[in-house]
């Protein structure tokens, strides 16, 4: 498995609740990589929870932060007009 595959599925783990933790690989993490695996697997959203959830320091930098928010908020839209 890949390196950023794997910080993927160990940040999942984390936004889902099934790691209290943030995980340590977060530390060596590509976000824009990140974010491409996330919106490939239709888990923007999910992950953006967990975004919210982490020190500003982990944090993906500002521009790709405001671009993550501004899907996540549309999927939420999305979500409550199927509902």
């Amino acid at each position: 498995m890949l390196k950023q595959q794997k910080i993927f599925f160990d940040f999942l783990r984390f936004c889902i609740g099934s790691a209290k933790e943030i995980p340590g690989s977060l530390k060596e993490v590509d976000w824009k990589e990140l974010y491409a695996i996330a919106k490939k697997q239709a888990l923007l959203g999910v992950l953006f929870y967990g975004i919210q959830r982490l020190p500003k320091e982990l944090a993906p930098k500002q521009k790709l932060l405001m671009q993550w928010m501004v899907m996540a908020e549309m999927i939420r839209k999305q979500n409550i007009k199927l509902f």
